[in-house]
């Protein structure tokens, strides 16, 4: 295939962002002569959108989505899903279903989709369905994508990070081994065992035997004949609830411990005479790591949380210790956050729609000394191809997930891994230990791949391909006023006000008072407001009105990518390009 997997890539917003710097379009990533796409997100563009953006090119469509309704409205709760068609809407037609307008090509128009469904769910534990993966099933093989960006316009207004694998079709010999080997339960390459779980999990539809029974043979041909042997990374997720028998060793549910049995696997691979345990079970090359976070939300950030990560990032679940002081936490762990400094040269639709990650309450119970040895500058790794929009003089906003853990000094046997997914460094995504063998379940349904190398030619390539600038490890955090970006709740509900009422000029009076208060809290006018509503934690009362806030977001994404979609417009009587299978 077109895509090893074994490197990343980031979403193309710029006009001088092209594959061979690693950045690539969905246009690019959906293959030509697609039998079967399944997507998974949290918010979603509508009907039109999805004909835009898949076309005449997917011939099976199946979007499972977060459910946003309440009970009473008809909430569906994962596994008992309910199909729904995807209704294309013709140009000029009324949009349904969160729809916005959009200029699609001409050749990828598609009308009257019997088989493009949506399927809604949401986790029985008040969590959300927050993974995103796209899976492209063509006659070459499988496609599969792992990302952060929602399946609406945010693939060209906000900055992400994306893995891909093109996995091929077995010869028929093999396949009918295969076939036959399925039937006396084997095991199972890894990567397959756990991307068929989760697919599974989220796709069941218990309460209507007619939907169940297509989505199990969608499932199937989805996966018929697939050869996973070649995996370059290993699969993490996130169920609120316990998965597999009691007793058995696939008894749960995902979250942090199983990041940290996946790293301890990754990490064998590249054991040598000179890798070896402490007395304490801790890997000799634990205190010579340093982890770097980045991710749309932080939560509520403890010492425990904190050395619980940066422990499974180094293979290790054990000795988590309750109730850890500020200045006992892990000392080589950053979380990237942008300061008020790098928010004003960010897109300010999209600074308003992000904000700072983590509610104020919690904010003023870290230490200043703990916040100052914990934060460093999240600046847009953006040096070769310039700033995504020009004609703005700006960059969009930072939405990218990854967690980086690279030894001090080269090494050939303590590899460095990387995660990239949609997991945000919160317990709702990860879970929490709290100093317990069982602790806090993940809230939220999520999935994500990790990888692993000492090659120096492929640490550098990820370095570069991050949505982050990484510091170097021996860089300390800012003391020259470094002043965390936050949010401004007056001002956000001010631009949401005038958007809903189409005031194009009251949209633009609030995006000029973002960037004079960011001004005042960077030069010490104003305290700031350290408040969000992220997409990895946003309550309840936040999720509403039958799915108004993805068609909300979806045109917010859209107001954000009018530079790219003027510079593509450009070229519109050129074929899109398409990097297949």
């Amino acid at each position: 295939g077109t895509f090893t997997g074994q490197s990343i890539y980031r979403n193309r917003i710029g006009p001088k962002e092209t594959v061979a710097l690693g950045h690539v379009s969905l246009q690019h990533l959906v293959p030509h002569a697609t039998q079967q796409c399944l997507c998974t997100t949290f918010i979603s563009a509508g009907s039109r959108w999805m004909e835009e953006t898949f076309g005449r090119r997917v011939k099976e469509l199946l979007v499972v989505r977060h459910d946003p309704r309440s009970l009473k409205d008809g909430q569906r709760k994962v596994g008992d899903g309910v199909l729904e068609p995807i209704e294309v809407v013709e140009s000029g037609a009324t949009e349904r279903d969160g729809d916005t307008d959009s200029d699609g090509s001409d050749d990828d128009i598609v009308v009257g989709k019997p088989n493009w469904h949506w399927l809604r769910a949401r986790p029985a534990s008040g969590g959300i369905l927050h993974s995103k993966i796209l899976l492209f099933r063509t006659g070459a093989g499988l496609r599969v994508v792992v990302t952060g960006s929602n399946l609406c316009d945010q693939w060209v207004g906000d900055r992400d990070v994306l893995w891909v694998q093109d996995f091929s079709v077995l010869p028929p010999p093999k396949r009918r081994r295969q076939q036959q080997h399925y039937l006396n339960q084997p095991p199972q390459p890894r990567f397959e065992k756990c991307l068929r779980e989760f697919v599974f999990d989220i796709t069941q539809c218990r309460n209507s035997g007619q939907d169940d029974a297509y989505v199990r043979r969608f499932i199937t041909d989805l996966f018929d004949g697939i050869d996973f042997s070649t995996a370059h990374a290993e699969l993490v997720y996130s169920f609120p609830r316990v998965r597999g028998s009691a007793g058995t060793t696939d008894r749960l549910q995902g979250g942090w411990p199983m990041l940290a049995k996946v790293v301890a696997r990754l990490k064998e691979q590249h054991e040598n005479d000179g890798y070896n345990t402490d007395d304490e079970g801790n890997d000799d090359g634990g205190a010579a790591t340093k982890v770097y976070v980045a991710a749309g939300c932080h939560g509520n950030l403890t010492p425990s949380f904190l050395q619980q990560m940066y422990g499974a990032m180094n293979g290790n679940a054990r000795g988590i210790k309750p109730d850890l002081a500020w200045d006992k936490a892990p000392r080589d762990i950053s979380v990237l956050w942008p300061s008020t400094r790098v928010a004003l040269t960010l897109l300010p639709t999209g600074v308003i729609n992000t904000g700072g990650p983590m509610w104020l309450r919690h904010w003023r119970t870290i230490p200043l000394a703990a916040k100052q040895r914990l934060l460093m500058e999240a600046r847009s790794n953006t040096p070769v191809s310039g700033l995504a929009f020009p004609d703005l003089g700006c960059d969009p906003a930072l939405h990218g997930k990854c967690i980086f853990a690279t030894p001090k000094a080269a090494s050939t046997w303590n590899p460095s891994v990387l995660y990239v997914g949609s997991h945000n460094f919160s317990s709702a995504a990860f879970g929490d230990a709290n100093g317990t063998e069982e602790g806090t379940r993940p809230k939220n349904i999520e999935l994500g791949v990790v990888l692993a190398t000492t090659d120096r030619k492929t640490i550098t390539e990820w370095v570069e391909r991050m949505p982050y600038v990484i510091p170097p490890s021996d860089e300390k955090p800012s003391d020259d006023g470094y002043i965390p970006m936050t949010a401004n709740s007056g001002i956000k509900a001010e631009w949401n006000e005038a958007y809903r009422a189409g005031d194009m000029e009251g949209r633009r009076r609030a995006e000029a008072k973002l960037r004079e208060w960011l001004q005042r809290v960077e030069t010490g006018e104003d305290e700031g407001e350290v408040k969000v509503e992220t997409d990895g934690d946003i309550p309840d009362s936040v999720i509403e009105e039958d799915g108004k806030l993805a068609a909300t977001r979806s045109q917010q994404q859209r107001e954000q990518s009018n530079a790219v979609r003027e510079n593509e417009k450009s070229r519109s009587n050129r074929p899109r390009e398409v990097v297949d299978l």
